[in-house]
């Protein structure tokens, strides 16, 4: 055993730095695999790393419920830390252990990105005092232009198409004073990385996602409950994760050929389009918006008390939406992937797919930011039988502000999105666009809205016969619901008062056919009488299929709450509209009620969706 400069012991074999946190009897390991192709002397060169592994692993369980040993339960947990140019963290877990194994580029490009972005945040100090002596402006970060960190990126960029060679990282000495800051933000990664790993063990593989989910919106399920733990701690601002996630996808796809043969892939295949759980660029987008949207709103209702959102967090994130605006590198080498072939555009597979949170559509602008820019977020589930592959694109433009004058949209920016989804699946995108706007025009952004809204922005085709449905059918379970309504009022009291059709979060619905995900965001609605939640709809191929799925719905609430009564309201409707029906769900002896509604357009394309609202009764006093 070896000891680390901070007293965490670790064991060297061969490939790798093993540290043992808990151990219990009866569990062996096989370390043999830690013998092969032995690279160099890990235990040495990385030595300092397992205390930061250990503090934060540690830290991590203490938010993700509570203190030590509370999230591994009784495991024996070790960390394998292995030689790789590939930046990776993953957890291993049954029964009885839990293994956490990163790679030696992980650590690598994290360390490095906190030696430089220390020197950086202190030069730029330095710079503002003598600028202003009167104090600091946090604010003046991102009108700086000697960033190193951004020199950094640069670099990577430029050496797109030369030889493939393994990218060497920025060296610079660390002061003594400057010790504890590195170690703080690569720490503040860790943690992050670390409350990841445990959601995927304490919440399930999805983090709280559909099952239905691909592997990318599954990992960005998990960075969202990171963060949201983490916002609760006083913890270091998102910009301590994001801009490493975002260094990942510079070096990721730099080396691309090396990573591809490191990973044993037929010539042409690359790394990233086999991996979508390491398109780090997509995941760091939609934490930045996260970010963006939850202090943005907090800023304007004049609340300052989360962490993320503290004094000087809109310089940051003007700072790294800098860094996100980077322009992603070529592969190295003279060896090309295989081009992606061209998309055979079929309509009809473009209509298989249905926007999954329409009501709850997650977009903020940064209008001080240089340049401004707008993130948006959606989710996209394929609702046929058959595995389709597409090309989604997000456009920004602009239109007139004048009532009187047509609306004539104007292309500024756009991006592309490909991706793959075979039968039920959801696939989730973040895009952060740049936006422009003068005393005449102003911003409008543009995304596809199947079946039948700016579908030129959606190119999909079928790559693959129908498929059997799985036996993915999930009423609500009794408990489910019971819980529900044991937790009424501390759910729902708090949302009196808000204005009708704002966003709160942490309103978590049950599953339904295909699992509402975790509804971090929903609208909230208020009367005089009540107040009720609306997060998600579900739609369906055919009226057939709708209709079973409303009886199925409403027979399971009936079966688990034998006080109730369901009653059909049919509001009136004019010719052409939709025809909507309402099934309420309701008893005087419950704190809770429920609307199932099912909606039929028969216009083309038709229309078949099935949405639950909950809400909180008016005549059921609180205890």
């Amino acid at each position: 055993m070896i000891q680390g400069p901070d007293g965490i012991t670790f064991l060297w074999r061969g490939n790798c730095i093993i540290v043992e946190i808990q151990t219990q009897e009866g569990v062996e390991w096989d370390d043999s695999a830690c013998d092969k192709n032995v690279q160099g002397a890990i235990g040495f060169t990385y030595g300092w790393l397992p205390d930061r592994l250990v503090r934060a692993f540690l830290f991590a369980e203490s938010i993700v419920c509570g203190g030590e040993g509370c999230a591994s339960a009784g495991r024996s947990v070790r960390f394998y830390v292995t030689w790789s140019q590939v930046p990776w963290l993953r957890t291993i877990h049954t029964d009885d252990r839990l293994e956490i194994r990163m790679s030696t580029a992980l650590a690598d490009l994290v360390e490095g990105y906190a030696s430089i972005y220390t020197a950086e945040r202190e030069s730029l100090k330095q710079a503002l005092k003598e600028e202003n002596p009167s104090g600091l402006q946090l604010e003046a970060w991102a009108a700086r232009p000697d960033a190193s960190f951004s020199r950094w990126l640069d670099a990577i960029d430029n050496h797109g198409g030369d030889s493939c060679q393994p990218f060497l990282m920025p060296k610079r000495e660390v002061t003594l004073e400057e010790v504890e800051d590195v170690k703080g933000y690569s720490l503040a990664f860790y943690a992050f990385a670390m409350t990841h790993e445990l959601a995927h063990l304490t919440q399930g593989a999805s983090c709280g996602e559909s099952a239905d989910a691909d592997e990318l919106t599954r990992e960005i399920a998990c960075d969202e409950k990171a963060f949201n733990w983490l916002a609760r701690k006083d913890s270091a601002l998102p910009h301590a994760f994001i801009a490493p996630m975002i260094l990942f996808a510079h070096h990721q796809l730099r080396l691309e050929p090396l990573l591809a043969k490191e990973a044993h892939y037929a010539p042409g295949k690359s790394y990233s389009d086999e991996n979508p759980a390491a398109r780090w660029q997509e995941r760091a987008e939609v934490l930045m918006n996260r970010w963006m949207g939850l202090c943005w709103d907090m800023d304007l209702a004049q609340q300052t008390s989360d962490n993320n959102c503290r004094k000087g967090w809109r310089a940051a994130l003007i700072h790294t939406s800098q860094l996100m605006a980077h322009p992603l590198p070529g592969p190295c080498g003279s060896t090309k992937s295989l081009p992606r072939p061209l998309i055979q555009a079929d309509p009809t597979a473009a209509r298989c797919l249905r926007l999954r949170e329409e009501d709850t559509d997650q977009r903020v602008y940064i209008r001080d930011g240089d340049p401004p820019v707008m993130s948006q977020t959606q989710r996209y589930k394929n609702i046929c039988d058959r595995p389709v592959r597409c090309n989604l694109q997000v456009a920004m433009g602009t239109v007139s502000k004048l009532e009187s004058e047509p609306e004539q949209w104007e292309p500024y920016r756009s991006r592309m999105f490909p991706f793959e989804l075979g039968p039920g699946q959801i696939h989730r995108f973040a895009a952060t666009l740049e936006w422009t706007a003068d005393e005449k025009r102003m911003p409008s952004v543009r995304y596809p809205y199947p079946p039948g809204q700016d579908m030129d922005l959606l190119a999909c085709e079928f790559t693959g016969p129908p498929q059997a449905p799985a036996p993915s059918t999930k009423a609500p379970s009794c408990q489910e619901v019971n819980d529900l309504i044991s937790s009424a009022h501390q759910r729902f009291e708090n949302l009196r008062g808000r204005p009708q059709e704002s966003t709160t979060s942490g309103v978590r619905l049950w599953e339904m056919r295909e699992g509402f995900p975790d509804a971090e965001h929903c609208r909230v609605g208020a009367s005089e009488t009540r107040t009720w939640v609306h997060c998600s709809s579900d739609d369906f191929t055919s009226e057939d299929e709708l209709q079973e799925e409303h009886r199925r719905f409403v027979a399971r609430l009936l079966e688990c709450l034998p006080t109730a009564s369901a009653k059909v309201a049919r509001p009136r409707r004019e010719a052409g509209d939709p025809h909507v029906l309402n099934t309420f769900v309701e008893d005087e002896s419950l704190p809770l009620w429920f609307r199932v509604t099912r909606v039929t357009d028969t216009t083309e394309p038709p229309l078949h969706r099935l949405s639950v609202r909950i809400g909180l009764s008016s005549f059921h006093a609180a205890p």
